[in-house]
């Protein structure tokens, strides 16, 4: 596990294990998914006890947890901040012992429009000063489950651009009712991680953003090998070049119709203003039969 050092104003650097912390998030979810599996099967659509019963035992967890707490004086429910008229409050908030970054953790269906309001709420009310380890925790709606990894992104790269302290993570509990079995997903995009090519021919892993934009190209110059250059440039964009260039593009080893060398683009983040270089590029390939997704890491 890679520890990040942060310096939060006024404090001294510390050591913050932030996938222990996340992992941990993850550990507590999983432990209490019953109230989830009450949650699906309860007969009344407006009742929410099953989750409000779920936020608590998390709590519970995590303060009883030892792991947890030593970077943590306390964690506590419906937070509220000091001083202000709004009634938002933060389902669950880690109180952090000094040096270290306050956790706001909320717990909502996998619903892009719950995401985006929630991180705005807590984004204006608690991480423009300090740093800040925002953890949506969403659960999947069965027959309705809409995947909202983007806004996590989104919401990642906003608290960057804010404060280079604070990170986003999204934590995906997915349940089978079938079985009573459940497992978490991490949407993590601090990380380089492994992404996945799916074409119509192939099925390609691959490390790292750079690598997997050189398989995608060429799946799609494989699939498409009467298109000159001007074609691909054409669909692509600044995506591809004929040449290394300024911004260090990389050697497919494949050539144009027209017999043009093709260099794909290398030079993507995973966060930050220039992340959404990323979403173009992987939203090209999906219009052209490519689809793009990250493996992200699951915990059992």
């Amino acid at each position: 596990m890679v520890k990040k050092t942060i310096q939060t104003s006024g404090n001294n650097i510390q050591s913050v294990n932030t996938d222990q912390l996340i992992t941990q998030i993850c550990k507590a979810a999983l432990s209490n998914k019953q109230y989830l599996f009450a949650h699906f099967k309860r007969t009344n659509s407006k009742d929410h006890t099953y989750i409000e019963s779920f936020q608590k035992a998390i709590r519970d967890s995590l303060n009883n947890n030892p792991i947890v707490q030593s970077n943590y004086q306390s964690w506590k429910i419906e937070v509220k901040p000091n001083g202000r008229i709004e009634k938002d409050s933060v389902d669950i908030m880690g109180n952090p012992k000094s040096g270290n970054r306050r956790c706001i953790i909320e717990i909502d269906a996998c619903r892009n429009d719950q995401v985006s309001a929630k991180f705005l709420s807590r984004l204006t009310l608690w991480g423009l000063n300090q740093p800040i380890i925002y953890v949506a925790l969403l659960y999947s709606r069965p027959q309705q489950n809409n995947l909202c990894e983007k806004n996590v992104f989104y919401a990642n790269t906003v608290l960057k651009k804010i404060n280079n302290n604070s990170i986003a993570v999204g934590i995906y509990i997915d349940v089978d009712l079938s079985n009573n079995s459940g497992n978490a997903k991490i949407w993590d995009y601090n990380k380089n991680g492994i992404y996945v090519v799916k074409s119509r021919q192939n099925m390609i892993k691959c490390n790292g953003m750079a690598k997997c934009a050189t398989a995608a190209i060429q799946e799609y110059v494989n699939a498409h090998k009467d298109k000159t250059y001007k074609d691909l440039q054409d669909i692509f964009g600044k995506y591809i070049n004929d040449q290394v260039g300024k911004l260090r593009y990389k050697d497919t080893g494949m050539l144009s119709s027209d017999k043009i060398p093709i260099f794909s683009y290398s030079d993507f983040r995973g966060k930050g203003p220039r992340s959404i270089d990323w979403h173009i590029f992987t939203g090209i390939c999906s219009k052209n039969g490519i689809n793009i997704f990250r493996d992200w890491p699951v915990i059992i």
